[in-house]
């Protein structure tokens, strides 16, 4: 029925690591109450950092604005513990036995990539597409269209609405995905899997 699984990375595959470290970066400024701000200026140039538009440089130090510090390469560190797999590979495995696997991410290359391998999925996948890396970030229909092809017998899974009726508008069956991993049996039973290591 499907010949393609496109998954997002954030709150799907991987935790969304960002709220944390943005309580982390504040706790460690000893400036609790600094966690909002931050959030806000993440808001402020997420696009910019997710196209590709701006360096990984430039947003720590941009963050660092808002807690009046610079940033020594700490953060990195907290970032990389806090990505952590939220789908055992095994899941993944057994899901491309059957059809192909896509990553369709709002992403940094430098920090998905180490943590896709760490977690033992990169050898499941046979597109990746980040929106870093293409200068295009999702809901724009442009960074969907790079799914190689863009139409077919695709399932399609994201934690974010606006995300999903893009891809319904190509045709693609979607699924929401959480970090709780409920999507997980739901997209195996599309799928046809059954037995699946939890």
């Amino acid at each position: 029925m499907f010949d393609r699984l496109i998954l997002d990375a954030g709150d799907v595959l991987i935790a969304d690591a960002m709220p944390g470290v943005f309580a982390d970066m504040a706790a460690d400024a000893g400036a609790i109450d600094a966690t909002q701000s931050l959030i806000e200026k993440h808001i402020s140039v997420s696009r910019q950092l997710w196209g590709g538009e701006m360096s990984e440089t430039a947003y720590w130090e941009h963050l660092a604005q808002a807690l009046g510090t610079r940033e020594d390469g700490h953060w990195r560190g907290l970032l990389a513990t806090r990505l952590r797999p939220l789908v055992h590979p095994r899941v993944l495995r057994q899901w491309a036995e059957c059809v192909d696997l896509v990553l369709l991410s709002n992403h940094r290359t430098e920090w998905l990539i180490p943590a896709m391998s760490g977690a033992g999925y990169l050898e499941h996948f046979t597109q990746l597409v980040i929106s870093d890396s293409v200068g295009f970030v999702k809901p724009d229909r442009e960074i969907f269209e790079l799914v190689n092809p863009p139409k077919g017998r695709a399932l399609f899974v994201d934690d974010r609405e606006f995300n999903l009726t893009v891809g319904r508008s190509l045709g693609w069956r979607t699924v929401a995905g959480a970090p709780d991993g409920r999507w997980v049996g739901k997209v195996s039973a599309l799928l046809g899997v059954q037995g699946l290591v939890p």
